[in-house]
């Protein structure tokens, strides 16, 4: 059966509507969040190098801490 209403929308991985103003759009599951979301990468990343060794301004001991973690 072909675009049956009932089935097509109980399906959770099929989006709902046609394209453009045909219908409600993709507006069904997952295909509503990605459509309603700003997608955006997201780094979390823990260090057991103390912050202030990190950023410049770099001293003599500052350098040999960073060459001895990161050899």
């Amino acid at each position: 059966c072909i675009n049956h209403c009932l089935l097509q929308f109980g399906n959770p991985e099929m989006t709902f509507g046609g394209v453009g103003t045909s219908g409600m759009g993709r507006y069904h599951g997952k295909a509503t969040f990605d459509l309603f979301s700003h997608h955006k990468g997201i780094v979390h990343a823990s260090t057991w190098i103390d912050p202030g060794v990190q950023y410049p301004p770099y001293s003599d001991w500052k350098e040999r801490i960073l060459r001895f973690v990161l050899r």
